[in-house]
C-alpha cells in the first residue's frame, strides 16, 4: 500500500482502465464523472477524506465504469487489488464501512429503478400519454442511458451465487419446513448465508395479499441490508419444505470474522459489489426501454410488439430488487 499525491484536475483512472487497486482519501476530494472531457460529461459523486473509491473493481476484476479526478491537491492511500485483504484485516471498521457505502449505493440505485419503472408504467394507460411532461421524463432516463451505458454489464448467471464460502461454525441455525426465520418490519444486525436446504421469501406473508417473491438456494446471502444500515426487513423468510440451515453474521463480528475468516467478508463484498453492478445494468436497461416507449407517446402511435413487451416485462417487476 502507497501513498499518492494528485494535482488538482489530475485524471486518477479513467473508464475502461483494469480495477487494479481501489483508494482511500487522506487529503483533498475526489469527483468521479460519466463521459469524462465528452460533451455529456457529467459528476456523479464527490469522495472526500475518510472514505473509498473504486472497490468494484477490485473485487470483481472488472474494467472501471467511471472516471475518477483529483478536485483539489489530493492525497490517497492506494490498495492494490491483492492488498485488499490485509488492508482490511488491519483496519478496524473498514470492512463495514465498505459494506455500507455499497449498501448505501444499493438503495440510491434501487429508488432509480423504482423511478424509472413507474414513469415507463404510467405511459402504459393510454389516458396518461398526453399528460404534459410524461415525454420530457421519458426522454430524461433515456438520456442518463446515453450517458451511461458504457456500465451495461453482462447478465450474473442464475447459479453464480451458490459456492459455499466456508466459514467458522458461528451463529449457524437448523430450521424445519414452514418455520420464520425473520419476519417483514423486524429490525435486525443480522445478515444470513444458506448453508443447507432452501428459503422462500415473501411479502405479506400469512395476508391475502401473500407474494411469494423468490426461493433461495445454498450459497446465497440475504438478509444483507440490516446487517448495514438496520432498516426493517422488507420481506419475511420462510424455511422451505425440505428445511433449511443458515448461518448468522452479524456487524459487530465483521472485525473478528476478517481476522479468523477473511474470504468470508470478502465473499459478502463481492456479492454486494455483484448486486450493485447487477443493479446498475438493469437501471440503465429500464432507462433504454423509456426512450422506446417515448417513440411511441412522442408520435401517439398504438403500441409495437417491442413496446408491449417491455411494458409487460417492468409491470412483472414491482419486487424485483427487494432488500430483506
Amino acid at each position: 500500500m502507497n501513498k499518492v499525491t494528485f494535482e488538482k484536475d489530475s485524471v486518477i483512472f479513467r473508464e475502461g482502465d483494469p480495477g487494479a487497486a481501489c483508494f482511500e482519501v487522506l487529503k483533498g476530494s475526489v469527483s468521479i464523472y460519466s463521459d469524462w472531457g465528452g460533451k455529456r460529461q457529467q459528476v456523479l459523486s464527490t469522495i472526500t477524506v475518510g472514505s473509498g473509491f473504486g472497490e468494484m473493481g477490485v473485487l470483481e476484476s472488472e474494467p472501471r465504469s467511471a472516471t475518477a479526478v483529483a478536485s483539489e491537491q489530493t492525497e490517497l492511500l492506494e490498495i492494490k487489488q491483492e492488498e485488499l485483504k490485509e488492508y482490511l484485516q488491519n483496519q478496524k471498521n473498514h470492512a463495514l464501512l465498505m459494506m455500507q457505502g455499497l449498501g448505501s449505493h444499493l438503495r440510491a440505485r434501487t429508488k432509480d429503478f423504482t423511478d424509472v419503472r413507474s414513469v415507463i408504467l404510467e405511459a402504459e394507460e393510454k389516458e396518461n400519454r398526453k399528460k404534459e411532461g410524461l415525454l420530457k421524463r421519458l426522454m430524461y432516463f433515456f438520456d442518463i442511458y446515453e450517458r451511461n451505458q458504457n456500465q451495461l454489464s453482462e447478465p450474473v448467471p442464475e447459479d453464480a451465487q451458490a459456492t459455499i464460502v466456508e466459514g467458522p461454525d458461528g451463529r449457524n441455525e437448523a430450521y424445519a419446513g414452514g418455520d420464520i426465520i425473520f419476519k417483514e418490519g423486524e429490525t435486525s444486525r443480522d445478515m444470513l448465508i444458506l448453508r443447507e436446504g432452501a428459503v422462500s421469501i415473501y411479502s405479506n406473508y400469512g395476508t391475502p395479499e401473500q407474494n411469494l417473491l423468490t426461493t433461495l438456494q445454498p450459497g446465497s446471502f440475504f438478509g444483507e441490508m440490516g446487517l448495514i444500515d438496520g432498516e426493517p426487513r422488507s420481506a419475511t423468510a420462510v424455511a422451505a419444505a425440505s428445511g433449511a440451515q443458515v448461518q448468522r453474521v452479524g456487524a459487530e463480528e465483521l472485525d473478528s470474522l476478517m481476522q479468523s475468516s477473511p474470504d468470508l467478508v470478502m465473499g459478502i463484498l463481492h456479492h454486494l459489489s455483484a448486486r450493485l453492478r447487477q443493479l446498475t445494468t438493469e437501471y440503465l436497461q429500464a432507462c433504454k426501454a423509456a426512450g422506446t416507449v417515448a417513440e411511441s407517446v412522442r408520435f401517439n402511435r398504438e403500441w409495437d410488439a417491442e413496446t408491449k413487451r417491455l411494458l409487460a416485462r417492468y409491470a412483472e417487476m414491482s419486487n424485483h430488487f427487494n432488500f430483506y
